[in-house]
C-alpha cells in the first residue's frame, strides 16, 4: 500500500473498530479501481479520436453490441472493432505506469485486468437507472463495494439488498435514509433521480465498511 493510500484510508476512517470501518489495506484495494476509473474516465475523454471516443462509450459504457454500435452510427462493425482495438492500446499506455504505482511491479503484466476492472467501475459510474434499485446498485458498483460488504454494513441480510436492488421489495423509509447517509447522497435522489448525490466528502468512496 502506497504512502497516499495509507494516508487517504486513515482519512476515511471514524477511528472506532465496528461494522462500519474497514481495514486500511481492504479500503485502499477497493479504492485502486475506483482512481483508476477516473483516470481511465479522463483518458477517454481527453486522449482518444472521436471515432474511438464514440466506440467505447457505447460498447464499454452503455454494453451495446456491434451490431447496435453499427445500427446507431452507420460505421461497419469491423471498424468499429478496429476502433476499440486502438482505444484500448492507448489507454493501456497512458494507464500503465498508474498500475505499476497503485501495485508496486516493474512491469505492466497486471494493467489489462486492473484496466477492465476499472473500465467496470467507470461504466456503472456512468448510468442512469430509472429505478431506485438501479440507483443503489450503480452507486455501489461505482465505488467498487461487494455486496457482501456492503450489506452488514447497511444493517441488511445480502438477500435484502439483492432484492432491493434488482426492484423486488420496497425498502422502509429508514433502510433508504440509512442507504443515502452511507453514500452521501439525497433520499430523493434514490427515490426519483431527481437530485444529484451530494458529495460531501468523497462520493467516489462512500463511507467505510
Amino acid at each position: 500500500m502506497t504512502a497516499e493510500e495509507t494516508a487517504a484510508a486513515l482519512a476515511n476512517c471514524c477511528g472506532k473498530l465496528c461494522k462500519m470501518c474497514e481495514p486500511p489495506d481492504d479500503y485502499a484495494y477497493r479504492r485502486r479501481s475506483v482512481d483508476l476509473a477516473n483516470l481511465l474516465t479522463r483518458a477517454v475523454e481527453n486522449d482518444l479520436t472521436a471515432l474511438e471516443r464514440e466506440a467505447v462509450t457505447l460498447f464499454w459504457f452503455e454494453g451495446m453490441t456491434l451490431t447496435e454500435i453499427a445500427q446507431r452510427t452507420g460505421r461497419a462493425p469491423p471498424n468499429i472493432s478496429r476502433s476499440l482495438d486502438r482505444a484500448k492500446e492507448k489507454l493501456h499506455l497512458f494507464l500503465k505506469a498508474a498500475v505499476q504505482y497503485q501495485h508496486d511491479l516493474e512491469d505492466d503484466s497486471l494493467t489489462p485486468l486492473a484496466l477492465q476492472k476499472a473500465m467496470m467501475v467507470a461504466a456503472a459510474a456512468k448510468q442512469k437507472p430509472g429505478s431506485t434499485g438501479g440507483r443503489i446498485k450503480k452507486e455501489r458498483l461505482a465505488r467498487n463495494i461487494d455486496l457482501p460488504a456492503l450489506a452488514p454494513a447497511l444493517n441488511m441480510t445480502q438477500r435484502r439488498l439483492k432484492a432491493a436492488e434488482e426492484d423486488k421489495i420496497r425498502l422502509y423509509a429508514d433502510e433508504l435514509l440509512d442507504i443515502a447517509n452511507f453514500f452521501d447522497l439525497k433520499v430523493d435522489y434514490l427515490l426519483k433521480g431527481e437530485a444529484e448525490p451530494l458529495a460531501k466528502k468523497d462520493n467516489s468512496a462512500g463511507k467505510d465498511l
